[in-house]
């Protein structure tokens, strides 16, 4: 993990040296040196928000990769980059990639209709703060 922490920090560093609002970063299995998904976040059309994103190679499946890549880019950008909120978009049907983001700490919104699609898609979202 602390090796995937170093390089998602790297990629990010120079990702906002030249301000920029968006990337995506591909998810290597170390033991494979095998890209097996991608993972990135960008301004989500017609809102303020941001939306994380991340797709995985079906053959990976189950094996809590999305998960961790999840969790590891929130809590970079939350305590690195000045964002204090996240969302996702999800096909109501694709239970799994619900389970991903309810782990990393997202909560169920709304149902959005979004013009990338053909029917409504569930919004989830998550936000940074402190506690004291």
């Amino acid at each position: 993990m602390e090796k995937t922490t170093i390089g998602l920090e790297q990629h990010i560093a120079y990702c906002i040296k030249d301000d920029l609002t968006h990337f995506t970063l591909a998810i290597v299995k170390k033991d494979e040196n095998q890209v097996i998904g991608w993972i990135g976040f960008a301004p989500l059309k017609g809102s303020e928000d941001l939306e994380i994103f991340y797709a995985i190679a079906r053959a990976y499946w189950g094996n809590g990769f999305a998960s961790e890549a999840v969790e590891l880019l929130i809590n970079y950008v939350f305590n690195n980059m000045g964002i204090d909120k996240l969302v996702a978009i999800i096909d109501p049907d694709n239970v799994a990639s619900q389970r991903v983001v309810e782990k990393s700490g997202m909560v169920f919104d709304e149902l959005v209709d979004d013009p990338r699609f053909r029917h409504p898609k569930r919004k989830y979202s998550i936000k940074w703060c402190i506690t004291t």
